[in-house]
């Protein structure tokens, strides 16, 4: 998950909130995917442009009033809203659960080279909730200020061409016997632009922004523990090719028409078709996520982190697949009143981390799952399933780099590593340190067991390092699978044989 990302207000699994919240951002997704229609806009048009989003949704949102169509001047108003009470699962349970979303109007209008303008707000959007559980109650509302939309939507694409979305703030707020929450946010929004590739794909971009999040948790039981935090901004940028919107999106309504396993095994034909139409799914995933001026006021001081930045990229099921990820934060501050003296020199202010898992043949895996995928078994793959998934990865010249720093007051650390899968297993690290000696000394200051472990446990270490200039400490790693054993520097150990 993206830093921004795991800001976000995190609801209950299963509650209908969430449920609705789902609905209306596959409903949003999908907007216009309908052939745009002649105008005027007409009863008509809408009737067709409702079956095709049925298609995708299924017809309950329409049938309980959650989204209705309706033609208006030139174009057509999407009217998106929820009621809880209204679904059956709702029925009989008095004030067990209750969650309204204010009605919000997307307003499609066709264009003459059939793509589709989109368009909505400025408007709020409001929603609340109240459940029940054990006699305790819970309520909470969700608030977000002018919120608007406009861009273009291409049926061919299965995508926005363009499209710029935001709102002014937010606010949102939680009552229950536990806690009370409140959150608020500064201006949001995103920009996306999608264009198709040369390889029957789409190309996709997104950026989005925060202006600011302040917080505040009460916790009931402990009135001398409230925690508030805030923070300056963040942003995002996501980034994915080859994405397969049309194959994908045909592979959803598949399992939605087809929802149990009978229904699955009479059309498992079918389901690997689009399954092969449908792979890679994409051929690159990247995103950049980054926060600035957090803080994190506790009771004993405040904790600070002026910048962190989290990065990944992910294939999708390509012949020469790989993930990435990274980490990198600077401007770490914890009080003093929560660390040991002798801890504080220890704490790393700046860090980052990147690693690399490289794989080739992916594709070839997924096809053996396809052939191998036989529904009316249980499980659906069968053990020679395992045995030629692991033949392949074992020939799929599996890969693994990693590289890391680390600066604290008292000492540095750095190092770079790697490990290969063919064409024999081998694996190595490199690793440099500054300021050992203040590390061992602020540790023997500790009154605890576990301290002194790691002191006697360093003291082994630091002797099999080469040392070099400015204080500096070198560990050179590698490990030898034909005598099974590890070399650090010029030292060699004999790994224990393997049962």
């Amino acid at each position: 998950m993206s830093i921004i990302n795991g800001v976000a207000f995190r609801m209950k699994k299963g509650t209908a909130l969430s449920s609705a919240a789902a609905c209306c951002a596959v409903l949003l997704a999908l907007a216009g995917a309908a052939p745009a229609l002649a105008e005027p806009a007409t009863a008509e048009g809408a009737r067709k442009l409702t079956e095709t989003f049925q298609s995708y949704i299924g017809s309950v949102p329409f049938e309980k009033g959650f989204i209705t169509i309706a033609p208006k001047d030139d174009g057509y108003d999407v009217t998106l809203s929820f009621d809880g009470s209204k679904l059956d699962n709702a029925k009989g349970k008095g004030v067990g659960e209750v969650a309204r979303i204010n009605p919000y109007v997307v307003r499609l209008t066709p264009q003459p080279d059939g793509k589709w303008a989109v368009k909505s707000g400025p408007a709020p959007i409001a929603a609340a909730w109240s459940r029940e559980r054990e006699g305790n109650t819970e309520t909470g509302s969700l608030n977000f200020a002018a919120c608007a939309s406009q861009g273009v939507f291409a049926p061919k694409l299965m995508s926005f061409e363009t499209l710029v979305a935001g709102c002014d703030g937010s606010s949102a707020t939680v009552r229950n016997h536990d806690a009370d929450v409140d959150l608020s946010t500064g201006k949001f929004g995103f920009e996306t632009t999608s264009k198709a590739d040369e390889a029957d794909g789409v190309d996709v971009k997104f950026d989005s922004k925060l202006e600011g999040l302040k917080g505040k948790v009460q916790d009931k039981k402990d009135q001398q523990f409230p925690v508030a935090f805030e923070l300056t901004g963040g942003q995002q940028t996501l980034s994915a090719t080859g994405m397969r919107f049309t194959a994908i999106y045909d592979l959803v309504a598949f399992l939605r028409d087809h929802p149990s396993k009978g229904e699955i095994v009479l059309a498992q034909d079918e389901l690997k078709t689009k399954l092969r139409t449908a792979l890679p799914f994409w051929r690159e995933v990247s995103s950049t996520s980054s926060i600035e001026g957090l803080g994190v006021n506790l009771p004993f001081g405040q904790v600070k982190l002026a910048k962190a930045t989290q990065a990944y990229s992910l294939t999708g099921l390509v012949k020469q697949g790989y993930y990435s990820d990274a980490l990198d934060y600077s401007g770490l501050v914890i009080p003093d009143v929560v660390v040991p003296e002798w801890a504080r020199s220890l704490i790393p202010a700046q860090a980052n981390y990147s690693t690399k898992l490289s794989l080739n043949g992916l594709d070839g895996m997924a096809d053996v799952l396809i052939r191998g995928l036989d529904a009316t078994q249980d499980p659906p793959f069968s053990k020679m399933m395992a045995v030629a998934l692991m033949t392949r990865l074992l020939d799929g010249d599996l890969n693994y780099k990693v590289d890391f720093n680390v600066a604290a007051p008292a000492y540095t650390l750095k190092g770079d590593g790697s490990a290969a899968v063919n064409p024999e297993p081998t694996a190595s690290l490199a690793v440099a340190a500054t300021g050992f000696d203040a590390v061992v000394e602020g540790l023997s200051k500790a009154d605890a067991e576990d301290a002194r472990k790691a002191v006697f446990f360093l003291s082994f270490v630091k002797g099999l390092a080469k040392e070099e200039g400015n204080g500096q400490l070198v560990w050179n790693v590698s490990y030898d699978i034909v005598t099974h054993s590890v070399k650090v520097n010029d030292q060699v150990f004999r790994l224990p044989q393997p049962d």
